[in-house]
């Protein structure tokens, strides 16, 4: 499988790729058309580059690009194992060692601050109780019934009771 694009590094000069496929500056990408444009080339970068990786699964250019292409849209934990796999992989210069040891490493510091929460697990009480409050409203008021609060009128404002 050939990818059409393949990414460089942003703070270096386009070198000739071995593969002979054209190279394009990922920070070039991110930035050129309007938004739905630039989501769309991402998408098909990563598929392609998803592409790549499943027919040569050690090869170190895609998983350093793919590992900074999710690390750029968010994916903080898949960027993370993927340029740890990379890091484990012989490098083609010191200087690609150095950079994809310096997209590890912003990789893990933002991945120590994301959240991910458990799977499975029920949000707070408090939470679920507002939630469930309001959907009782809205269906109650759609349907024409009256609020389920004495202090509150049909209007949804309060009333003193006396």
């Amino acid at each position: 499988m050939e990818a059409s694009l393949v990414l460089v590094p942003t703070s270096h000069d386009v070198a000739p790729r071995r593969d002979g496929l054209p190279a394009v500056n990922l920070a070039q990408v991110m930035r050129s058309g309007s938004g739905r444009q630039v989501a769309k080339m991402v998408a098909n970068l990563k598929a392609a580059l998803e592409e790549r990786l499943l027919a040569y699964p050690d090869e170190y250019d895609t998983l350093v690009l793919l590992g900074e292409l999710n690390l750029r849209v968010g994916l903080v934990m898949q960027a993370r194992d993927l340029l740890f796999s990379a890091s484990l992989q012989p490098p083609p210069s010191w200087a690609t060692y150095q950079r994809t040891s310096y997209l590890l490493r912003r990789a893990e510091e933002r991945a120590e601050k994301a959240f991910s929460p458990f799977p499975g697990i029920a949000p707070p009480v408090w939470l679920r109780r507002a939630a469930h409050g309001a959907f009782d409203a809205i269906s109650n008021r759609s349907r024409g019934l009256p609020h389920p609060n004495p202090l509150i009128e049909g209007d949804g404002e309060r009333q003193d009771m006396r």
